[in-house]
């Protein structure tokens, strides 16, 4: 430690100029640091979610949610596996060990549930993982518009994408719109009359409106890959649909065997019906199990989310001043926000910023009414701005956002990271006062006192840092709030060892920023001196010298002085 003070008094010009890129690091670390409510938090989930059209729960668990916890038990840091089987779906969950990297986890489960054999034709496995920033951070409603399902074509043609274009925005999702179904309603007689039943009608949806791959082609150079297939975009190509009857089971009659020259019988198939034909096609409104409403109007909701290193200050600005250019795409339409945490980030900025400031003052205030001087306030005031500003630059550096709990931990710190520099400016201010070398002094100073501010400062370090290596999720909530805490502490250790010494050499000259009086003449209190040729009485009043070295007594015709 004593090594670095010295470092640091012998490069005041260095010392200097990295204290100036300090400051201007943090100050803009404060401006580019994402801004959020609570940390971003990843819960250690995976859910496997596979829907099984028309299988009972029974089949369900049979033959998907046992062969998916089977192909899940292979995942590393994998915890527990839990299962629910319900009439047509199927959910199997997984808990694993907090700091599994859950992209990784995620690929690889996903590789193992697409190997896995047996399961149903209509089974469509989808993995999920849990995270915080899965929530919308801006919920809003559109209403308006002359027809519903125009201002639903409008949001996801013209205003979704303009959305999805702003920095830190990850997707927008539609809540409150009517789904609609094409509903296949097959006429009986016509069907027994063409010879087709509901299972060729679902095996001809089946078999058409896919695009499938069927290799490649070459065009000279050039590899040109084949596709097989249409898709169906319309109520039309579905009822356009050839839909062909099982092959008759019995054969044609053989001709007459008495008539040689008969003609042979005409076994030419009839022309495959149409779906249309034999059923009626149309698309239909869903029934809808829940209604969204603004003001009392029907609407549709967007859902906003952010990306984990999105600013949602940012992105809420960012919107504020698009909304009314998206409102005249959507021809008479009108976009309101119902849900936004920005102004409740801003506002908890704001409470815990004046706080803070508060608490800053006052602790100036303080040092100043028990060191009665203001030069020594200022050095030692210094410190605690310059550590917060090294805080946030730590904070910028490991990834971490400004959020409530962050904030809360610096304003803890505003206390605490004083205490150092009060400790050694104090101290160099004795030091000095004796006379001397200022280096030395400086250096002695420091030397005496640095092994207690060291110990006092890990003994902080060592009260919250522990709170972020709790294991679950207090652990990932805490984490942030105690590395805030701990480097703040280091931090006002660095300066009170580096720069609080420098700027002793500068401001605190040779007096040690106090003043000395010097009285000539007869004593003017009541307190008595004997002569000062008595060898007691002088070491009486040195000892008394060493408590209040600012008041000097000047015996009259004598060279030296003896302070009393």
């Amino acid at each position: 430690m004593t090594k670095l003070t010295m470092f640091s008094v012998r490069n005041r010009a260095l010392i200097a100029l990295t204290t100036l890129f300090a400051i201007f690091a943090g100050l803009w670390s404060a401006n580019v640091l994402p801004r959020e409510l609570f940390p971003s938090l990843q819960f250690p989930v995976l859910v496997v979610a596979t829907p099984v059209p028309g299988a009972s729960a029974a089949v369900v668990e049979e033959q998907v949610s046992g062969p998916m916890e089977d192909a899940a038990q292979g995942i590393p840091g994998l915890v527990e596996v839990q299962s629910t089987s319900s009439d047509g779906f199927s959910a199997v969950t997984l808990e694993l060990d907090y700091g599994t990297d859950l992209g990784a986890a995620q690929t690889n489960l996903q590789r193992q549930i697409f190997s896995v054999q047996g399961l149903p034709d209509d089974a469509s496995p989808s993995v999920f993982a849990g995270n915080i920033d899965d929530f919308p951070i801006i919920q809003l409603s559109a209403t308006g518009g002359e027809d519903p399902t125009d201002l639903v074509r409008r949001l996801n043609e013209l205003v979704i994408p303009d959305i999805e274009e702003l920095d830190g925005v990850r997707g927008v999702q539609l809540t409150g719109v009517a789904t609609q179904v094409v509903s296949v309603d097959l006429d009986e007689e016509a069907a027994t009359a063409a010879g087709v039943n509901a299972g060729t009608v679902a095996s001809v949806l089946q078999a058409n409106g896919v695009v499938s791959n069927a290799g490649t082609v070459l065009d000279g150079d050039t590899e040109l890959p084949v596709q097989v297939g249409t898709r169906l975009n319309s109520v039309d190509d579905i009822a356009s649909l050839p839909v062909v009857a099982p092959a008759a089971a019995t054969a044609p009659t053989a001709p007459d065997a008495a008539d040689p020259n008969a003609a042979e019988p005409d076994i030419a198939p009839a022309a495959a019906p149409l779906l249309g034909d034999i059923a009626t096609v149309e698309l239909r409104d869903q029934e809808a199990t829940a209604y969204t409403r603004t003001n009392g109007e029907p609407s549709v909701g967007l859902q906003i989310t952010k990306t984990p290193d999105g600013n949602a200050v940012d992105i809420s600005n960012s919107l504020d001043e698009l909304i009314p250019e998206l409102e005249t795409l959507l021809d008479g339409g009108e976009l309101t926000i119902v849900f936004d945490q920005a102004p409740f980030i801003e506002q908890s900025i704001e409470d815990l910023t004046t706080e803070g400031l508060l608490g800053l003052t006052f602790a100036i205030l303080v040092v100043l009414v028990f060191l009665l001087s203001v030069r020594l306030t200022l050095v030692t005031a210094l410190s605690i701005p310059l550590s917060l500003l090294i805080a946030l630059l730590g904070l910028q550096i490991a990834g971490y956002s400004l959020n409530i709990l962050t904030l809360g931990a610096l304003t803890i710190a505003i206390g605490r990271v004083v205490d150092d520099s009060i400790v050694v400016i104090e101290n160099i201010k004795r030091h000095i006062a004796r006379g001397g070398n200022r280096l030395t002094a400086i250096v002695d100073a420091v030397r005496e006192v640095a092994g207690a501010i060291t110990s006092a400062t890990a003994a902080t370090v060592a009260v919250f840092l522990p709170l972020g290596l709790v294991s679950g999720q207090v652990g990932e909530l805490f984490r942030p709030f105690a590395f805030t805490v701990a480097i703040a502490m280091i931090a006002s250790l660095f300066v009170a060892l580096t720069i609080v010494p420098v700027l002793g050499y500068w401001f605190l000259g040779r007096s040690g920023g106090a003043s000395q009086r010097t009285w000539t003449g007869k004593k003017t209190h009541r307190t008595s001196c004997r002569r000062p040729t008595c060898p007691s009485w002088r070491a009486r009043w040195r000892t008394r010298s060493s408590r209040s070295r600012w008041l000097v007594w000047s015996w009259p015709g004598r060279s030296g002085q003896a302070p009393c």
